[in-house]
């Protein structure tokens, strides 16, 4: 991964250095789309209807899995299929948009810690591929 991928997208150090824009899928409660820009959610996006419908889902997907913070399993295999899919779906984005898409997966440790501006162990970013 590019090390700009491996913090925020609002730190100085979070922008790819070719001047292409960054976008970030991560989702987050009531987002109509989980894509960011900077922090800020960005539903305005000029996409395809199929591609908005699936980024959609795919953040629903989430919220109805992760977001009661009651005691529940996870399905087996469901983390690992849910991220695969976010980076099929970063890959679309990426073509669709020209943007460089950084898929960020909540509740997993590997960012930037030691950056004095973003550290953020909660997030980690994924290449789409």
């Amino acid at each position: 991964m590019d090390e700009f991928g491996r913090h925020a997208g609002w730190c100085a150090r979070g922008q790819p250095g070719d001047g292409r824009r960054r976008l970030d899928l991560f989702p987050d409660y009531a987002a109509e789309l989980p894509v960011w820009d900077r922090g800020v959610g960005r539903s305005d996006l000029q996409l395809s209807p199929q591609l908005r419908a699936d980024l959609a889902a795919w953040g629903r997907e989430w919220e109805q899995q992760v977001v009661p913070f009651e005691e529940r399993t996870e399905p087996p295999g469901w983390r690992e299929r849910w991220t695969e899919d976010g980076r099929r779906l970063g890959r679309r984005l990426e073509a669709e948009t020209g943007c460089v898409v950084v898929v960020l997966e909540p509740d997993d440790p590997a960012r930037a810690d030691d950056c004095p501006q973003c550290g953020r162990p909660w997030l980690t970013a994924h290449e789409p591929d």
